[in-house]
């Protein structure tokens, strides 16, 4: 159980340090390329190469605020 919780760890900050960077590109590296996102309203949307357009696109609504990992 712990190998799990230190990946997932290992991926959050991956994921907060790209968001402070604003670097959509490292945000998408982060994930599958067949993966499923579904967001809190129940929306799907397979993850593919519009991920990393994706990414851009909520660094943009988002830029008022930075990440910090950790659970």
């Amino acid at each position: 159980m712990n190998d799990i919780k230190q990946e997932v760890e290992k991926i959050g900050s991956a994921y907060a340090e790209s968001f402070n960077r604003q670097d959509a590109t490292g945000i998408a590296a982060l994930y599958a390329d067949d993966g499923m996102h579904i967001n809190p309203e129940g929306h799907e949307r397979i993850l593919n190469s519009s991920t990393e357009a994706y990414s851009k696109l909520d660094l943009i609504t988002k830029t008022s605020f930075s990440m910090r990992s950790g659970l």
